[in-house]
């Protein structure tokens, strides 16, 4: 994997320059859309942190999810491959910048989109109330000693989630959102089993002490962080190999 710095800076604003208008436009609606969002749950007594955060959650991550599955849309047509592959430089130069851009942009977008809808809240029961609110994260509270697992634990499986459609993307370009949910859905199903099953039949004849709990969880931690990295890896393969046809 090796990619010219020249090539890749060149196709980065080449990419961007051709939509620049499709993410103008969609950054707008989106912060619009939270803007509008923190106005109506301000009105009916939502607080920052409260539910309202966890239903948008929801939907940030399905939103990262369709951006992370449109990563490779042009290659869904004849034209749109061969444009692509017409493209100066190496893979690597044309795989960057649009995964750059599907993954880390939209993964920003959300988490401005999060301080705006939070932002709106607080000024709409100040305007309408006068109840000036406290910027409250309204976060789960987890022990100091715990923290840092539990953000790698969050960061690794939102990876995963990223890299899965962003694979499903360079796999099948066409209906790649609906195809690669029927895939996370069989794998949620397959592990859900197999964690059920464990459940079951396996008994542990010790304590397990909290050392050893954030032992096994940075164990868990690093291996699913592997896996999103061959799932990266396996969707740059797959751009690589990719055929007019």
């Amino acid at each position: 994997m090796k990619t010219n710095q020249s090539y890749f800076w060149l196709n980065t604003r080449k990419y961007l320059v051709e939509y620049q208008k499709t993410i103008l436009i969609f950054s707008c609606v989106y912060i619009g859309f939270c803007i509008i969002s923190g106005i109506w749950t301000a009105l009916l007594g939502a607080t920052p942190g409260s539910a309202s955060e966890g239903v948008y959650s929801f939907f940030a991550g399905l939103l990262c999810a369709v951006a992370a599955s449109l990563t490779f849309n042009e290659l869904s047509t004849k034209e749109g491959r061969i444009s692509f592959l017409m493209i100066p430089g190496t893979t690597l130069d044309k795989y960057l910048p649009r995964v750059l851009t599907t993954v880390v942009g939209t993964t920003l977008l959300a988490i401005v989109g999060v301080y705006v809808l939070r932002g709106s809240q607080i000024l709409t029961s100040g305007l309408a109330y006068q109840i000036w609110l406290p910027w409250d994260t309204g976060a789960i509270t987890v022990n100091e000693e715990g923290l840092a697992e539990g953000i790698g634990i969050l960061v690794a499986l939102y990876l995963f989630n990223e890299a899965l459609f962003v694979l499903g993307s360079a796999i099948w370009p066409k209906k790649s959102f609906l195809k690669t949910m029927c895939v996370f859905i069989i794998l949620q199903m397959v592990i859900s089993l197999i964690g059920f099953i464990a459940a079951k039949n396996i008994t542990i004849g010790y304590s397990i002490s909290p050392s050893e709990v954030l032992y096994i969880a940075r164990t868990v931690i690093a291996f699913i962080f592997i896996i999103d990295a061959l799932l990266f890896f396996w969707a740059y393969k797959r751009i690589e190999h990719k055929q007019v046809v």
